[in-house]
């Protein structure tokens, strides 16, 4: 096994594990791990964790001991494990899911390995090593959005059975992230309806619902903490219709007494 200095990064090759330079078919006289000195850049919504590394196979050196020949690529005849340390203390709370990727340059983005998290190291195990840059990470959770709700109206407040009842809110993200959000409408304390809205950072938006009753009463409404009520007014009974048309009638009568008490004076 080899380490870096710090102890905590290390290339771990099993004993009479083959090692080949793809590009001769030959064992290489040496695997290097060096500091990359301009990584490619991580996609938007990662982040790098501390640095990137290059691994490299030289199969034939100067004689001044430096690598003149590189391998195109290494192949092991089984598994070897790659550890990559990282310092806690320097991953920020919204830095989640940390894991050792290599730059495809085929592709030109960076592939995730299958690795395990282990006492602030990552350990993964590599077949090969084509692609020669490797490095920690992490994806970046975005803040979550901030929603308030606002302006319950009620419209209108009194109605006869069976009318319709609009009654809306003002929902707004004052966040920095896009979001959704559930509208709950309760009558009565019974949810009568839900709609989810997704609103941008600094929009707002009115969510509606409409609500029809049959029975006559005060009717209680609760929109995710805001509070109102509407009333069914009953219809007027048999009755006082009853009433109503006696009192038109008695009023006509006497209208056409008067009427025809003043013709015969005149005449």
């Amino acid at each position: 096994m080899a380490s870096d200095l710090d102890n905590i990064h290390s290339l771990e090759i099993d004993s009479y594990t083959k090692v080949i330079c793809e590009n001769t078919n030959e064992a290489p006289a040496a695997l290097v791990m060096s500091l990359a000195e301009e990584p490619p850049p991580v996609p938007n919504g990662s982040v790098m964790i501390g640095s990137a590394y290059n691994f490299t196979g030289n199969y034939r050196t100067s004689a001044c001991g430096k690598p003149k020949y590189q391998c195109s690529g290494i192949s092991f005849s089984k598994n070897i494990t790659l550890t990559l340390g990282y310092d806690p203390d320097i991953i920020p709370e919204n830095i989640l899911n940390l894991t050792i990727c290599y730059y495809d340059n085929g592709i030109n983005d960076w592939v995730k390995l299958t690795c395990i998290n282990v006492n602030n190291t990552i350990i993964c195990p590599i077949k090969h090593i084509t692609y020669p840059t490797y490095a920690i990470i992490g994806t970046i959770i975005p803040p979550a959005p901030i929603f308030s709700i606002s302006n319950l109206s009620i419209t209108p407040q009194q109605v006869a059975p069976n009318e319709t009842v609009t009654i809306a809110v003002k929902v707004s993200n004052t966040g920095d992230t896009e979001g959704n959000y559930t509208v709950l409408l309760k009558v009565n304390d019974i949810k009568e309806a839900d709609k989810t809205v997704s609103i941008a950072p600094s929009e707002s938006q009115t969510v509606n619902f409409t609500v029809v009753r049959e029975d006559a009463g005060v009717y209680g409404v609760s929109i995710n903490g805001l509070t109102g009520s509407f009333t069914v007014v009953p219809p007027l009974g048999f009755n006082i219709w009853l009433t109503i048309w006696s009192i038109i009638a008695v009023i006509i009568i006497v209208a056409v007494v008067f009427f025809i008490r003043r013709k015969i004076r005149y005449e």
